[in-house]
């Protein structure tokens, strides 16, 4: 014999929701939208299993807003939204679901996402830009299509060189290793770090 639904009602907390009694006693809540869809009202008979798809249905559409909010308050990559939808208890199926939308809706692309990384940030050499972007779950592929060209790393390493310094020239070898080591920190390679440190070099001498 299946159950019946006893009662209806809005969510004190949120109006947009409502829950389910059946046989009165409390047995899910879902969307007031999912709930109007598929009819579900007070005296109808009702198959459990039948519900069990409702609410995995509900937590797909739960899981789709919290995955909007998450990008409406910066830009994030596949690994990473999906990371915090699981954070928030999600299951594996319903932060799949919210990938997959909003990937179909352009919102979630991880190539455009490198690119914007590394335009902005400018402080940051190869070497680091490809850890920080492997990190984030970006593939090497869109990584590598990402990365400044060696002429515009070199660039980006003098700009970085240049604030650091402050306009004070290194005067001793110690305060030229420091700058160097500086420049290998924040991600530039050995060889890209030494030719904007050599012309500092040789007007020390």
């Amino acid at each position: 014999m299946m159950p019946t639904i006893t009662k209806v009602e809005a969510c004190k907390k949120n109006k947009n929701r409502v829950n389910i009694f059946l046989d009165d006693e409390f047995f899910c809540s879902l969307y007031a939208e999912i709930a109007v869809i598929h009819r579900l009202k007070a005296g109808e008979d009702i198959d459990k299993d039948f519900l069990r798809r409702l609410i995995g249905e509900d937590e797909n559409k739960l899981a789709l807003n919290r995955a909007l909010e998450i990008l409406s308050r910066k830009p994030v990559t596949e690994k990473m939204l999906l990371d915090k939808l699981r954070e928030k208890g999600f299951s594996e199926a319903a932060a799949l679901f919210a990938l997959e939308k909003l990937k179909d809706y352009g919102y979630i692309d991880d190539s455009k996402y490198a690119g914007l990384y590394v335009e902005t940030a400018t402080d940051k050499g190869r070497l680091r830009l490809k850890k920080d972007l492997r990190n984030k779950g970006v593939s090497d592929e869109f990584i590598e299509e990402a990365l400044p060209e060696p002429k515009n790393e070199f660039l980006r390493a003098q700009a970085v060189l240049t604030k650091y310094l402050k306009g004070n020239l290194p005067e001793t070898l110690k305060e030229k290793n420091k700058a160097y080591r500086y420049l290998l920190a924040k991600g530039f390679g050995y060889d890209t770090a030494a030719a904007v440190m050599n012309p500092l070099v040789d007007r020390m001498k």
